[in-house]
């Protein structure tokens, strides 16, 4: 029933087709656990900044503590953790990387999914506007 509310509470209104079109379009970023490793943002950024980050990661001078290396070269560290993102923010405005560097790693923990999940018919946005009419969600 939770998906039906919600489809229901966020239905444009007007012709089923049309309102179904509009909703199935809709996208939304989630930030779901991102492991990155120096390979990985190779692979996925450029090799240049896997290598300006693993030289800010060694810089003595970031203050970085010393797994920070070893999570980077083994099973990774999360993107979307709030002290990942703020460690590489301050990396780009201390120019240990670019900021542009810092922005595209941390955009790789974005993952841009389907807003309304459950809406895989317009049949399923039909059923949600006869359950709203009948007062039943």
């Amino acid at each position: 029933m939770t998906d039906y509310k919600n489809i229901a509470d966020n239905d444009p209104g007007g012709d089923l087709a049309t309102a179904y079109a509009t909703m199935k379009a809709e996208t939304e970023v989630v930030t779901p656990v991102f492991k990155l490793t120096y390979t990985k943002i190779a692979n996925l950024v450029s090799l240049n900044a896997a290598s300006a980050l693993q030289a800010a990661v060694l810089n003595p001078g970031t203050g970085i503590p010393e797994w920070v290396d070893s999570a980077l070269k083994g099973s990774g560290i999360d993107v979307n953790n709030t002290q990942t993102q703020a460690l590489l923010t301050q990396l780009g405005s201390n120019s240990y990387i670019t900021v542009a560097t810092a922005d595209a790693i941390k955009a790789l923990g974005n993952v841009t999914v389907a807003k309304y999940t459950g809406l895989s018919s317009m049949e399923f946005l039909k059923k949600a506007r006869t359950l709203r009419t009948a007062g039943i969600i």
